[in-house]
């Protein structure tokens, strides 16, 4: 039963930890989606944030995005109350608008115009656009990051025939291939977890030592038993299910170490 229990353990947590270096492609009818999300670490008391060496301990993103030259992409973040941004996920077209979701956005990238991303040509049909923005939060909230394809200043779909690159809609499909690496700070405990995971890593690496203890004097005890013939069966099992925990946990270590390393 331990074992079992062990099993599914590992599973469910490996599952709840989310890897936060993503490669992936997102093709939709819809010209709003979610890309990711993220936790990132508050900045302590009296940290200054004028000081650029200070800026590595706390959150970053890092994207590349490819997309055909027909598309105008723009990144939106939102964060704070949670409610408000249930009432943007939740929402059609109908209800709301690229400008009222542009509107709510608490924080916009332009992949076309932007300080912080590169935009270059891919190829004959298609762009590159990569960068980094650096996140200071006064408190640990959800950033949940959205894509776009529409013109916030429009209301409509309609086609731009006065744009000499071609032409495109006001609100159209997605559809982009992108790399996304999104972490807090530099140290391997935090970098690729997000703030309400930060801790599991440590916690897993202190049961684990915790049971290597444990089993070493169960096999002593163990032996002892053995040469007095006195090794029942109920204790059999109860060595069995030691070894099993620290079996686990040495899996859900490596895991974690894993995830740690490249996220």
């Amino acid at each position: 039963m331990n074992t079992i229990f062990q099993i599914l353990l590992l599973f469910i947590l490996a599952s709840n930890t989310h890897s936060k270096y993503t490669e992936d492609s997102l093709s939709t009818v819809s010209s709003w989606a979610v890309l990711d999300r993220f936790c990132f670490v508050p900045v302590m008391d009296g940290t200054d944030m004028t000081i650029k060496s200070n800026w590595g301990k706390y959150g970053k993103m890092d994207f590349e995005f490819y997309f055909a030259k027909n598309q105008r992409l723009t990144l939106m973040f939102f964060w704070g109350d949670f409610s408000e941004w249930l009432t943007t996920y939740q929402s059609t077209y109908s209800e709301l608008s690229c400008r009222e979701r542009s509107e709510l956005a608490q924080f916009k990238v332009d992949l076309f115009a932007n300080e912080t991303f590169i935009l270059s040509d891919h190829n004959e049909t298609h762009y590159k656009s990569a960068g980094m923005q650096h996140f200071f939060a006064m408190r640990a909230y959800y950033f949940f990051i959205t894509i776009t394809n529409c013109d916030p200043d429009s209301d409509g779909s309609f086609l731009d025939e006065n744009n000499d690159d071609g032409f495109y809609y006001s609100q159209g499909s997605i559809s982009v291939d992108y790399k996304a690496t999104l972490t807090n700070g530099n140290t391997a405990n935090s970098k690729h977890f997000s703030a309400d995971e930060i801790g599991i890593y440590d916690a897993t690496i202190t049961y684990f030592v915790f049971y290597c203890i444990l089993a070493v004097l169960a096999s002593l005890i163990g032996i002892a038993l053995k040469n007095r013939r006195k090794l029942h069966v109920t204790v059999k099992l109860l060595f069995f299910s030691i070894g099993m925990e620290c079996g686990g946990l040495l899996f859900l270590l490596i895991n974690y170490g894993n995830f740690a390393e490249s996220g």
